[in-house]
């Protein structure tokens, strides 16, 4: 799966995966026991104001690693050095974890979305228009499907939402252009396609 969101400033893709699972014995050799985490990887950089969004709200951050985009050289976080904001999808890294200036790298973030999913769209809404939100190739109803705050631009999900394996498609205007955040969108790509340009005619 697949999941991207564009601006001017900010590029996101996410895709999911298994990320760890543990096992034990027992001395009667009972069956091993399985117990999987399932995780999204989120690559991301600063935004306009050097600050790191994950959009998508996650429970818990697993691992931070940062790419320089000129380099490619990788730099491992602790992700206990990290602070991250639940309502405000904003992550805080140590001032010391990358060499040179944060916008020249991207930070690829692991960690366990929330569940129904639970997003705060990136850079704010433009004050004239509502973000268009659309799951399984249809158009998805405020306040039965979902709940969004125009205040703090989080978008809480009514219906169970999986950030993983469910397949929808967000876009909304901010003040620095048009960003959208997509997941699992090549079975309704179609609808999708008309959905957003019914969309943006209908804000022009």
């Amino acid at each position: 799966m697949k999941k991207n969101i564009f601006s001017t400033f900010i590029f996101i893709s996410a895709l999911a995966l298994v990320a760890t699972f543990t096992s034990c014995e027992t001395t009667e050799a009972e069956p091993v026991a399985e117990v999987k985490e399932e995780t999204t990887f989120i690559n991301t950089k600063v935004n306009a104001d050097s600050k790191l969004y994950t959009t998508t709200v996650f429970s818990k951050i697993n691992s931070v690693t940062a790419t320089n985009i000129y380099n490619s050289k990788k730099q491992e976080i602790p992700a206990e050095d990290c602070k991250y904001n639940t309502a405000t999808s904003e992550l805080k890294i140590p001032s010391t974890a990358v060499s040179g200036r944060a916008d020249d790298y991207i930070f690829h973030i692991v960690g366990v979305p929330l569940f129904p999913a639970e997003f705060i769209l990136a850079n704010g809404i433009y004050s004239k228009t509502k973000p268009a939100i659309f799951i399984n190739g249809k158009i998805a109803e405020e306040g039965k499907d979902y709940n969004f705050n125009q205040k703090t631009n989080h978008l809480a999900f009514v219906i169970p939402l999986d950030a993983d394996k469910d397949s929808y498609y967000f876009i909304w205007t901010t003040p620095y252009g048009r960003n959208s955040l997509s997941n699992n969108t090549d079975k309704f790509a179609s609808q999708y396609n008309l959905l957003e340009r019914q969309w943006i005619n209908s804000i022009r």
